[in-house]
């Protein structure tokens, strides 16, 4: 349950990870599963979007098991500094429950965009920590290396690293291929696995919409 909680707690979704702000009036869901296929425990999250203004993104990350809402977080990100160069940064604070109690998770983003092997491509780098109202806290860092591919789909390759709320540090290799679909659906398919003892591997599954 420990490890759920790191993951649900302290990790985002892959699509909306990064610095980058929604535009203005646009939306993006992404509901997904991840299905334990040795050890470790299943979830499922819901996760929402919206350009509030030009440089505001408000959203809203839920998320749980079969028994209970393992959390439940409002959030606000803005973009650092001039919209200059190739680097984007952008500060987030979320409030909210999470395993039960009053919870704010303040996070960090550094994020670029690329060309690699002649398509557009992006890393970045989002780190978040949840202070919980008892005072424990925990924390979580995600390297995403992200590929554009023709018509629409997309590579990403995911390093998860960080300590769950009261328990052992954890690091998490994630790749997922990305469909694309009509009208701003995308399908994830992708895998979850644990490189620090090997015992946990987790099938993941993600719908994506953007309107």
């Amino acid at each position: 349950m420990l490890r759920l909680c790191a993951l649900l707690v302290c990790l985002a979704a892959t699509a909306q990870a990064g610095p980058w702000p929604r535009a203005a009036g646009e939306t993006f869901v992404d509901g997904g599963v991840e299905i334990p296929l040795r050890d470790g425990d299943g979830y499922a999250g819901l996760y929402a979007e919206y350009g509030l203004q030009p440089r505001l993104t408000i959203g809203l990350d839920l998320g749980g098991d079969r028994a209970d809402m393992t959390k439940a977080l409002a959030f606000l990100r803005v973009p650092l500094g001039a919209e200059t160069g190739p680097w984007r940064r952008a500060l987030e604070i979320g409030a909210g429950l999470a395993e039960d109690r009053a919870a704010l998770r303040p996070g960090i983003s550094l994020g670029r965009g690329l060309r690699l092997w002649d398509h557009d491509a992006w890393i970045s780098l989002d780190s978040r920590a949840v202070v919980l109202a008892n005072r424990r806290t925990g924390w979580s860092s995600d390297a995403t290396l992200g590929l554009n591919r023709p018509g629409g789909d997309k590579v990403i390759v995911q390093l998860r690293a960080g300590r769950a709320v009261g328990g052992d540090p954890y690091l998490d290799f994630a790749p997922a291929y990305v469909l694309a679909g009509q009208s701003g659906r995308h399908l994830l398919l992708g895998v979850a696995a644990d490189l620090r003892d090997g015992e946990r591997i987790g099938a993941r599954i993600g719908l994506w919409h953007r309107f």
